[in-house]
């Protein structure tokens, strides 16, 4: 037995031809933002070589440490032909992203941490060790160590440490 489908069809032809500046507007709607930052590389302040005053780690200031792969980033832009779109993105990944023009420092300043932060000595210290075995950080230095390091004053923050209740990816208790 044969039945007529009752069935809507899925699209049905327009009557009027496309309306082409629509079209124009969907496309140009539709193309990422370019990135847009000022290019603060003009107002960096070079410092001299760091000499002989960190013998043991002559690489401090090549030790960039970036969760993102610049080489993959630029390949991908280029494979794209998008590299013109983000000119300062590359640079900044392999060599960091600057905050902007910052007043010149002429003594270092040493923020203090809260009191609550000796309550969380142990934790702070099993953090600082873990990222200083992995790499991820170098020191602790001495502010006159630090100042030959950068070659001049320093301004620190204090530390903050957040409490959690909940693990890693559970949701906050009430």
């Amino acid at each position: 037995m044969y039945a007529l489908s009752v069935g809507i069809k899925g699209t049905t032809p327009s009557c009027l031809p496309a309306d082409l500046n629509l079209l124009r507007a969907f496309i140009e709607a539709s193309i990422p933002p370019r990135l847009c930052y000022t290019n603060f590389s003009a107002i960096v302040i070079h410092r001299s070589a760091l000499g002989k005053t960190l013998q043991d780690s002559p690489d401090i200031f090549d030790r960039i440490i970036c969760p993102y792969n610049a080489d993959v980033f630029e390949f991908f832009l280029v494979e794209h032909n998008l590299l013109d779109s983000y000119l300062q993105l590359i640079n900044n990944l392999r060599y960091s992203f600057l905050l902007g023009k910052m007043p010149a420092l002429s003594i270092s300043n040493i923020i203090n941490n809260a009191l609550y932060i000796n309550d969380h000595v142990d934790g702070i210290n099993t953090y600082l060790e873990e990222e200083v075995t992995a790499r991820q950080m170098l020191g602790p230095f001495f502010k006159t160590t630090t100042e030959k390091i950068l070659c001049g004053p320093l301004q620190s923050s204090p530390f903050v440490v957040s409490i959690q209740p909940q693990a890693p990816g559970e949701p906050k208790t009430k």
